[in-house]
């Protein structure tokens, strides 16, 4: 596996591993040395049990499998520590240096967890030897294969937990120290390990303290990064760049793509493909992009001057905005008929229409050109954001500036009389420390570092998600989020969508064409949670003026709301088609979220909407993997499910014929591995009666047999699963019932669980349960569950209060 490192050298780092091949294998090892603690935990814990109530013979099993874990997890690091070491041995550039100090590092903590696992391996040793001592004073007062009488009906296990007698047999006695002998040649191969280790450390050592020319260093890595940046400029014409797609509404020209035409699908860019672009916005008819290089691109209409080109000039492909070259803009963002950018200096420029003053140079002209927001040169801009006839800036201090219509009090300043031209504080969010803004149609939103949203402007469809349709004049906080941290805002047409930390999706507002995503067209006055993105982990949301658009966590685009002119990409049809049959009025309209799936294959990071278009930008190294299908395994594993086709064996469960597969079930469990190859009267038949198990409880059994899913919620349903598992010995399938009991616990069935948790015998189960109980002591013992538990369970959660 590791003839990769022996690769030929990269020349340029004087022959050390390429930094891809170095980075992979220092993390392996880093892995690795972590698992150490777990190990050493595992058998720490597992010796503890050594002649307790808990002891048994699986016990020990388990403690020489962690053992023998360790001792190949020990073999495993000291290779991969070795190529490392060899790699950088005999070299002294910075790069190989650097190396060596992470070796270095690396190597002295492995050599201290190699210190601990000694340590628990010498432990096992020490207390297997007593218990064999033990075992032989004890077996001398039995005549040889003569059993006690006191131990006659006990299982191994309740014979081996037995303080004073700790064995049945002479077989055990010989098993133990077979251990011994075991773990003490592992012992040998463990300290030979060490001392290698401390001596790698110590040459290493010796390396390091050979860097002293900082002088040198400095020098090597100015002459590397010089040679990266020549390499970086010969590469430019080919490397990967992050790729544009759009899609939706192209009358205008603002899709990007050389012509007039709707798409239905999100279709490539051409002209940026090469321009590396880092931030996209969307307006009423036009595109604005930015590129790494801090460069403003825009198409589109161009009425009012606002795609900055000096002109009124439609532009259906790309183009720079020229008088903005050489300012580093880190922002840009749309309104309806104007746009804003951001330097990285702080500065703002606005151009495009001037109505309503919503340029912020103190009247209503309108610029075709980018021009500075003079009244804000004493202030550093850090965000802005474009309604249809205001702007809002956020400055670097979080005070929020906002200017242009202040009808129904879309500016926040408390009054809705005329216009204001020139930037203006919002008094209501001084001292909140917004951190995000957000603005379109005729309402503003704004997110404080604490996760709390506040919104105000037009209230109608109960957009501002105060439970009301009722213009706010001032920032009011939006109180049904109180509970919950936001960490992104956006304001469409109708209505607001947000994104909780956790990745949750809400959305209120106008519903008319289905872009809340509830599966309705009903308007909600309040936030409500997107169920249908539940099970997925929402990073971005933008909305459209009647559209809503999230990308998830994995680069997935989802979509829903009106989808006329295509701008839902998920379209079926072809564009043509599309024309002839729909129109381009069709009022296509989807309410719950929709995977874009033309997009599956690539990685999103990036996303933007407006009116009637929406556009995606795409991780550039993503565009490099193939595509790949999604797996249909687990849909077709399903699938065969108790399904008599094909099936070869047949469980009666509570008079229920269930079908199934002998193979399947062989190769997941020991247990039915046994039954169908033994001369069990099963292995024989085509019947296997099930006794003590109910139908659902044995289907999710099955589930996990075939999938390796678990797909009970209710702790009690899991309880009733872990005892299945426990049956049929499908041990990882307990771990899982665990966790859903876990999460399940509560005040009501604490005090069943723990009961059920003791009758299986479930330490762990039962530990989960017990502490629950006592942290929650005052409410549970009031719970019919806990006066049902027997005196000795009571007892034992008074003592542990």
């Amino acid at each position: 596996m590791y003839d990769s490192f022996n690769s030929p050298r990269n020349n340029n780092d004087g022959g050390l591993m390429d930094q891809a091949q170095y980075d992979t294998l220092l993390n392996e090892v880093s892995k690795a040395v972590g698992q150490f603690n777990t190990i050493i935990r595992s058998i720490d814990q597992k010796v503890s049990l050594f002649g307790t109530s808990l002891d048994s013979r699986a016990n020990h099993d388990k403690l020489n499998e962690l053992v023998d874990k360790g001792n190949k997890l020990v073999g495993k690091i000291q290779k991969r520590l070795k190529i490392l070491n060899d790699d950088v041995k005999n070299k002294s550039n910075a790069k190989a240096r650097a190396r060596t100090t992470a070796i270095r590092k690396l190597s002295s903590d492995f050599k201290t967890q190699l210190q601990l696992f000694q340590k628990s391996c010498e432990n096992v040793v020490a207390s297997e030897t007593q218990a064999v001592d033990s075992i032989r004073r004890s077996s001398a007062s039995f005549t040889h294969g003569q059993e006690s009488n006191k131990f006659f009906n006990y299982t191994e296990d309740q014979i081996y937990a037995q303080a004073h007698v700790t064995t049945y047999d002479e077989d055990d006695m010989m098993r133990r120290e077979e251990d011994i002998i075991r773990i003490n040649h592992q012992l040998r191969e463990i300290n030979a390990a060490y001392k290698e280790i401390d001596g790698l450390v110590q040459d290493q050592g010796e390396v390091v303290v050979q860097i002293t020319n900082d002088i040198e260093d400095a020098r090597e890595n100015a002459e590397q990064g010089l040679e990266q940046v020549k390499q970086a400029d010969a590469r430019k014409s080919y490397c990967a760049c992050s790729q544009l797609y759009s899609w939706g509404r192209g009358e205008d020209g603002q899709l990007g793509l050389g012509d007039t035409t709707d798409q239905y699908r999100p279709v490539l860019v051409e002209a940026l493909r090469e321009k590396n672009v880092v931030q996209i916005a969307c307006g009423s008819g036009h595109t604005v992009v930015l590129d790494e290089d801090g460069n403003v691109y825009t198409w589109g209409r161009g009425d009012d001057g606002r795609l900055g080109h000096g002109d009124n000039g439609w532009k259906f492909v790309p183009r720079l905005v020229e008088s903005l070259h050489g300012k580093r803009i880190k922002q840009v963002t749309c309104g309806s008929y104007h746009t804003a950018a951001v330097t990285s200096t702080g500065e703002l420029y606005t151009w495009g229409g001037g109505m309503y003053g919503k340029l912020g140079h103190g009247n209503e002209s309108g610029h075709s050109v980018p021009y500075l927001v003079s009244t804000l040169s004493n202030h550093k801009v850090d965000q802005v954001a474009c309604g249809s006839r205001h702007t809002v800036v956020l400055l670097e201090n979080r005070d929020v500036y906002t200017w242009g219509d202040k009808e129904n009090g879309v500016s926040g300043h408390g009054d809705t009389d005329g216009h204001q031209y020139l930037p203006c504080a919002v008094d209501e969010l001084k001292d909140k420390s917004i951190m995000q803004i957000a603005a379109c149609g005729f309402h503003t939103a704004a997110l404080s570092d604490k996760g709390e949203l506040y919104t105000f402007g037009e209230g109608k469809f109960g957009r501002l998600g105060h439970n009301s349709e009722r213009n706010q004049l001032v920032a009011r906080m939006v109180e049904t989020l109180s509970g919950r941290r936001i960490k992104q805002v956006a304001c469409g047409g109708f209505h607001t969508a947000a994104v909780t930390d956790t990745g949750e999706v809400f959305t209120w507002g106008g519903g008319e064409h289905g872009q809340l995503g509830h599966g309705d067209k009903v308007n909600k006055t309040v936030p409500s949670l997107v169920k249908h993105l539940a099970d997925k982990v929402v990073v971005q949301i933008t909305c459209g003026w009647s559209h809503t658009v999230a990308l998830t966590e994995n680069g997935e685009v989802y979509t829903w709301g009106n989808g006329d002119h295509g701008k839902l990409g998920t379209s079926k049809v072809s564009r043509s088609f599309a024309d002839k049959t729909l129109g381009h009025n069709d009022q296509v309209k989807v309410t719950l979220p929709k995977l874009v799936d033309t997009l599956q294959s690539k990685r999103v990071v990036s996303i933007a909407s407006y009116n009637e278009h929406t556009v995606a930008l795409v991780d550039p190294v993503a565009m490099l993997r193939p595509s790949v299908l999604t797996s249909t395994y687990a849909a077709n594993m399903r699938s065969i499910i108790d399904q008599e086709e094909f099936s070869d064996v047949v469980f009666i469960v509570e008079g229920r014929r269930i079908f199934s597969h002998r193979a399947i079930l062989a190769a997941r469990s020991d247990h039915f591995k046994a039954m169908f190859s033994s001369g069990m009267r099963e292995s024989r038949e085509l019947e296997v009666h099930v006794p003590l198990i109910r139908i659902p409880v044995f289907l999710a059994l099955l589930e996990y047999i075939y999938n390796d899913t678990v797909s009970v919620e209710s702790p009690e349903m899991a309880i009733e699963l872990y005892a299945a598992a426990d049956m049929y010995t499908l041990d990882r399938l307990k771990g899982l019932c665990e966790i859903v009991v876990q999460k399940g616990l509560s005040v009501e069935n604490a005090g069943m669980l723990l009961s059920a948790a003791d009758d299986l015998q479930a330490s762990r189960l039962r530990d989960l349960c017990m502490h629950f109980i006592v942290r929650h002591f005052d409410t549970v013992t009031k719970t019919e569950g806990f006066q049902l538990l027997s005196r000795e369970l009571i007892l034992e959660t008074l003592q542990n209060r």
